[in-house]
């Protein structure tokens, strides 16, 4: 399911969201692996929330999707 839902861009994010959300760990692990690719920062708040999920590999694609966006970097002037 979410190879086909991420394809399909931003507009597979409300779907991916609702898994990511109330899913069982399997369809989480797929939601929050299929948002990484998206980048969408409508995601944003969801992923935060993810990375405090019970099941690691959940964590770790939600950190992998808000890396991809640049979320939580602290850049610094040389």
């Amino acid at each position: 399911m979410h190879r086909g839902l991420w394809r399909i861009g931003a507009a597979a994010v409300p779907a991916l969201l609702h898994k990511l959300e109330t899913g069982n760990a399997l369809e989480r692990i797929r939601a929050a692996k299929a948002l990484a690719p998206v980048e969408s920062h409508d995601a944003i708040p969801a992923l935060i929330h993810a990375l405090d999920d019970e099941n690691a590999v959940v964590a770790h694609y939600a950190e992998d999707a808000l890396a991809r966006m640049g979320v939580g970097m602290i850049l610094v002037k040389p």
